[in-house]
C-alpha cells in the first residue's frame, strides 16, 4: 500500500496502491542503512492528520523530510540530486548525500547475522567452506537419505543425511577433506522431521572429532552454541587444528535418530575461544559410585541437562557430606575461570548445598583468591572467575544437602 519498491541503485521509488485511505504512515523502516518513513495525508480532505507534518505524500530519511508530492501517485527520489520524477506536483525536495545503494549495505546486526546463519548464510565473512567437495561417509545411512546430501551447499531439508533405522546408540558422519586442512569452526544443521514423522531429532549430545593418524580423538576445547543441541543451526568453535578427516559423533536422542541437512567447515582465523585446560588433566575424586566414572568430568561432552542419562557421569551415591573431584596436570597451569555442570538425577543425586574451588599451593589445598559468586543452577554451566593462579591441581569441593549425594557432569577450566 505504501508503495516502496526495491531498486538496484541508490534511488528511492514509491508506487502506492490507492485503496481510498486518506492517510497512513510507515514509520522508521530500516532501509539501506537509514531509517525511512513514508507519510500520506490527503490535502484534499481539509483535515490535518499529523500535526507539524505537511500534507501530501512524503518521504522522510532519518527523521528529515526529503521529498513531498501533493497526491498519492508513483514517484522516484534521487538522494544524490534531490530530484523527484513523478506525474504529481512536487512541493518539496532536497538532496541527502551518502544514502547507500544495495551493494553498499552491510547487514551486521546480531539479529540479522543469527537469522541468516540459521538459513545457512554467513554474513560475517566470505570464507571457503572446507566441507564442499569432501568425500563423505557415515556409520549408517537411512532410507531416503544420502551421505552427500549434507554437503551439497544447501541447508534445506532435502536432500539430507540421516541414520534412520540405525540400531546404534551413537552414529557418526565423516568428512575426508582430501588433504590436511586448518580449521577452527564447524556449523551443523540437525534435521527435525516433525510433524511428518518422529524419525529425526537433534541428538542428545555430540562432539567433533578428528583422525590423528592412528585413532579418532575429540577436538580439544570445543565451544558450542547452543550448549544443548537443537534442531537446525549449531555452531562449534575451537582453537585451530590441522586435519584431513573430521567427523561428528552424535548420541541419538531417545526414540529418534540423528540427521544432518548440512555441514559447513571453516578456518575463521582470528581470536578463538580460550582453550579448555581440563581436557589435558587427570581426574580423581574422593569417592566414585561403581557404576559412574570420574573421567566424565573432563571428557569434553556438554551435557543436555543435569539429569543426563546418556553420557558418562561422576556421582558419589551413597556418600554424603563433603565430596570432591580434582584435576591434576603434569606441569603448572595458570587459571582464572571455571565452568561447572552439576549432576542431579532427582533421586539419590541432588544439587549441592554449597560448592567452591580450591587449588594445591604446594603443601595444602586452599581456596582460590578473588573468586566470584558460586552459583547453584541446574541444567547449565555455573561459571566462576578468580584471580589468576598457577597450580598443578584444582579441586571442586561439593557439600551435600545432608540426605542426598552429589556429582558432576562436566568441569571446564580456562587460563587468562
Amino acid at each position: 500500500m505504501a508503495g516502496l519498491r526495491p531498486r538496484n541503485d541508490a534511488k528511492v521509488e514509491l508506487s502506492p496502491i490507492n485503496i481510498g485511505w486518506d492517510h497512513f504512515t510507515v514509520n522508521n523502516l530500516r532501509y539501506r542503512g537509514a531509517d525511512l518513513s513514508i507519510v500520506w495525508d490527503d490535502p484534499a480532505d481539509g483535515v490535518v492528520r499529523y500535526p507539524g507534518i505537511p500534507e501530501g505524500y512524503s518521504i522522510y530519511v532519518n527523521g528529515n523530510r526529503v521529498a513531498t508530492v501533493n497526491s498519492l501517485v508513483p514517484l522516484t527520489w534521487d538522494p544524490a540530486t534531490g530530484d523527484v520524477t513523478t506525474s504529481g506536483t512536487v512541493t518539496h525536495h532536497i538532496a541527502v548525500p551518502g544514502l547507500k545503494a544495495p551493494n553498499q549495505v552491510v547487514q551486521d546486526s546480531p539479529r540479522m547475522v543469527d537469522m541468516l546463519a540459521k538459513a545457512g548464510v554467513d554474513l560475517t565473512a566470505d570464507l571457503t567452506d572446507l566441507a564442499a567437495g569432501a568425500t563423505v561417509s557415515a556409520s549408517y545411512t537411512g532410507s531416503g537419505s544420502s551421505a552427500a546430501g549434507a554437503v551439497d551447499g544447501y541447508r534445506t531439508n532435502e536432500p539430507f543425511w540421516g541414520a534412520g533405522g540405525s540400531a546404534n546408540s551413537q552414529d557418526w558422519y565423516e568428512l575426508n577433506l582430501g588433504s590436511a586442512r586448518t580449521l577452527n569452526e564447524v556449523r551443523l544443521y540437525f534435521k527435525d522431521s516433525r510433524p511428518a514423522s518422529t524419525t529425526y531429532r537433534a541428538p542428545s549430545s555430540y562432539t567433533i572429532q578428528y583422525y590423528n593418524g592412528s585413532s579418532w580423538v575429540n577436538v580439544p576445547s570445543q565451544t558450542k552454541s547452543p550448549a544443548v543441541p537443537r534442531a537446525n543451526y549449531n555452531l562449534v568453535q575451537f582453537p585451530a587444528i590441522s586435519a584431513q578427516r573430521v567427523r561428528v559423533l552424535a548420541t541419538n536422542a531417545s526414540g529418534a535418530k540423528t540427521g544432518l541437512t548440512e555441514v559447513k567447515i571453516y578456518n575463521r582465523g582470528g581470536v578463538q575461544p580460550p582453550a579448555n585446560q581440563a581436557t589435558s588433566a587427570t581426574p580423581s575424586a574422593s569417592y566414585t559410585s561403581p557404576w559412574e566414572a570420574v573421567t566424565a568430568i573432563n571428557d569434553g561432552v556438554d551435557p543436555p541437562s543435569s539429569n543426563d542419562s546418556v553420557n558418562p557421569r561422576w556421582g558419589t551415591w551413597p556418600e554424603t557430606g563433603q565430596q570432591w573431584a580434582e584435576l591434576t596436570w603434569p606441569a603448572a597451569r595458570t587459571l582464572n575461570k571455571a565452568d561447572v555442570y552439576f549432576f542431579d538425577d532427582d533421586q539419590g543425586i541432588d544439587m549441592p548445598s554449597a560448592w567452591k574451588l580450591q587449588y594445591w599451593n604446594g603443601s595444602s589445598y586452599v581456596d582460590l583468591p578473588g573468586a566470584s559468586a558460586y552459583s547453584l543452577t541446574k541444567n547449565q554451566y555455573n561459571s566462576v572467575t578468580f584471580t589468576a593462579t598457577s597450580t598443578t591441581r584444582l579441586r571442586v569441593l561439593l557439600t551435600s544437602n545432608g540426605s542426598n549425594s552429589v556429582g558432576l557432569l562436566e568441569a571446564k577450566v580456562y587460563g587468562p
